[in-house]
């Protein structure tokens, strides 16, 4: 494998909290590096999803390497690399399925209407990036939306310097993942007035996946515009 140098993207969050005092206050990453990596991680899924129609269901922070060997790393953020694969597993729709529908499955497992009383005994994953239905579905899930979802997570905690879904009571995680409840307000404020990067997240969080955006939608966002040309 190849050595990388610089850590993860957990580590560069961790960071940035522990210095947000010399930062007024910010805990997340100086925007232009928020989007850079963001992008980077949106491109990186596209690839899986619509290239190689992978699921990768264990997309997190630690997962996502930097590599800060390119010119100027320190300033305009390194490269990102998406690794860990030991959960990923190709999409089990038809391979024919447009981007429109990428959650379709051969085994369905909506939720019931009681969900919300529902506890996992399993979670495929962090519990803090797993989405409602990866909570309350009884078997593996091989469909995009979870990914999206956990995509969702880390722009969340790239921006505000926390995770989204987090509390010291795993239970109490669950029920706020359940329930999709989520600080919008300390994004509205790392994001200053960036309708962008917030419709952005809410449209990974969206708890109906199908009213959730696809890797396309991600990588064609307003947030992201010019960003091709110049990762």
């Amino acid at each position: 494998m190849d050595l990388n140098i610089g850590g993860t993207l957990f580590d560069l969050v961790r960071q940035c909290r522990s210095s947000a005092a010399q930062n007024d206050g910010r805990k997340g990453l100086k925007p232009n590096l928020a989007m850079r990596y963001a992008y980077q991680l949106a491109s990186a899924l596209r690839y899986l999803h619509q290239d190689m129609r992978v699921c990768h269901r264990d997309i997190k922070l630690e997962n996502c390497l930097i590599d800060m060997t390119r010119p100027n790393a320190s300033t305009n953020g390194g490269n990102l690399r998406l690794c860990d694969f030991g959960l990923a597993d190709f999409l089990h729709n038809d391979s024919t399925a447009d981007e429109a529908s990428p959650e379709r499955t051969t085994s369905p497992a909506a939720p019931s209407s009681g969900s919300h009383h529902h506890r996992p005994t399993s979670v495929i994953g962090t519990l803090e990036y797993a989405s409602p239905r990866g909570l309350v579905a009884n078997r593996k899930l091989f469909e995009t939306a979870g990914d999206i979802w956990a995509y969702g997570v880390i722009v969340y905690a790239l921006c505000t310097g926390e995770l989204p879904f987090r509390h010291a009571m795993p239970s109490k995680t669950v029920e706020l993942i359940l329930q999709a409840e989520w600080d919008d307000g300390a994004l509205k404020l790392a994001a200053a007035g960036s309708d962008a990067v917030i419709e952005l997240v809410e449209g990974c969080l969206e708890k109906d996946i199908g009213g959730r955006m696809t890797v396309g939608e991600v990588v064609g966002c307003v947030w992201f515009e010019g960003m091709a040309g110049g990762r």
